[in-house]
């Protein structure tokens, strides 16, 4: 009943036949997801913050996921592992490193002060 409600107004899509069939986010239903997850987010601050990680290749997945959740946190992507953002983390990232026992590959730090050494 939820599926079919969540297909009515455009949100997923199946395809595929009765026990065969997939179920998948639509770019209307991708779109919903990231503007709910955006009106949770902290408050930006003006703090700067560099979120770097180390994952290994055998963890791929594991580093997708880092990316997506840095990502719907509203940080861009420096490079792949090197990310910024100006808004604290929302605890559910930083649970989510614990989750995925991330917490000793993935370095955050907050950058408070800007200049030169002679302004600073």
């Amino acid at each position: 009943t939820i599926l079919y409600r969540l297909k009515k107004q455009g949100l997923v899509a199946k395809t595929g036949l009765h026990r065969k069939s997939n179920w998948s986010l639509t770019d209307k239903g991708k779109s919903h997801i990231t503007d709910v997850v955006k009106s949770s987010l902290p408050e930006e601050d003006g703090v700067v913050r560099l979120v770097m990680f180390d994952i290994p290749e055998t963890e791929s997945g594991k580093r997708r996921l880092t990316r997506e959740r840095l990502l719907a946190s509203g940080f861009s992507q420096l490079q792949k592992s090197v990310w910024v953002g100006y808004r604290p983390l929302p605890q559910k990232f930083i649970e989510f490193l614990d989750d995925m026992k991330l917490k000793g590959k993935v370095q955050i730090v907050s950058i408070d002060k800007k200049g030169t050494l002679e302004t600073i």
